[in-house]
């Protein structure tokens, strides 16, 4: 069965055909031409276990998010930029890697008490200008279940599952786009919600739940070919139906973008082009 509201905006990318050059207006106008600071986390990662099950919570005060799962690893990495407006350089700061505080820890419950969560968290220090901003990406062997509270830029998970939470703005209301790309099925819940910008998720089948899409100003769709879908309620600017009967919520919500979801195998290869690839280039 095929349920669509609107055309959906995706790009159909492959990921490893990114072109550093192509931006989103999200990610460029803050790092072209722009002064960056690599930091380097001090954190215990060899507290994590990759055979139990790993749970994120991440915030960042301003700036952005990326978290993606690779199996290649062992343990996660975390990679940090601080980036600013050249005009907003003075002598006290940023000063010896003092224009920012990035925590990182691992807690793990006893054996069959569930599984870990590794906390992060990225905050400017006093006296840092508007202009300043924290990119954070995550990468990880397995990610169970995610939250991400982030303001001011955009929010990018790939390969995660379990149940997932993204914010954008809640504190500012600046927010940032929202993207999630997963081949995992989404049968926990699942809320990505900004102030402003689009959110997109393209998941794998399999999934279930009961959906709800909302925009204030922009367009909301749902696709799919995988599974039987009923009780479809388009709107202006809103969408709601029951995928595979289950009342798992699915909840997508932008202040002023589209909120589009589609289900395809190999989500991971859909994306929207962005310089994020050039921003963490090693």
């Amino acid at each position: 069965m095929r349920t669509r509201l609107l055309a959906v905006c995706l790009a159909a990318a492959p990921v490893l055909g990114l072109a550093p050059g192509c931006a989103q207006p999200d990610i460029s106008r803050h790092h072209l031409f722009r002064p960056a600071d690599r930091f380097d986390v001090e954190w215990d990662s060899s507290e994590f276990d990759a055979t139990r099950p790993a749970a994120f919570d991440i915030r960042n005060d301003r700036g952005s998010v990326w978290i993606e799962v690779d199996d290649k690893l062992d343990v996660p990495r975390i990679d940090v930029r601080l980036s600013w407006d050249r005009a907003d350089w003075h002598g006290d700061w940023p000063h010896h890697d003092s224009g920012a505080v990035i925590s990182a820890e691992v807690s793990n419950p006893p054996v069959g008490q569930g599984g870990g969560v590794v906390t992060i968290d990225g905050s400017l220090v006093e006296g840092a200008p508007e202009s300043a901003f924290i990119d954070i990406r995550v990468r990880t062997p397995r990610c169970d279940g995610i939250r991400v509270i982030n303001d001011g830029g955009p929010i990018v998970m790939v390969g995660v599952g379990g149940a997932i939470t993204a914010e954008n703005g809640g504190v500012t209301g600046k927010g940032g786009r929202i993207e999630l790309r997963t081949s995992q099925p989404i049968t926990a819940p699942l809320a990505l919600v900004t102030a402003k910008g689009p959110v997109s998720a393209v998941i794998g089948p399999g999934g279930e739940g009961t959906i709800r899409l909302d925009t204030q100003d922009g367009d909301a769709s749902f696709e799919t070919m995988y599974g039987g879908v009923h009780s479809v309620r388009p709107g202006a600017g809103t969408y709601t139906a029951v995928w595979n009967e289950s009342t798992n919520p699915i909840i997508a919500r932008s202040g002023d973008g589209d909120c589009h979801i589609q289900v395809k195998p190999n989500a991971e290869m859909f994306s929207v082009a962005d310089d994020w690839v050039a921003l963490f280039k090693d």
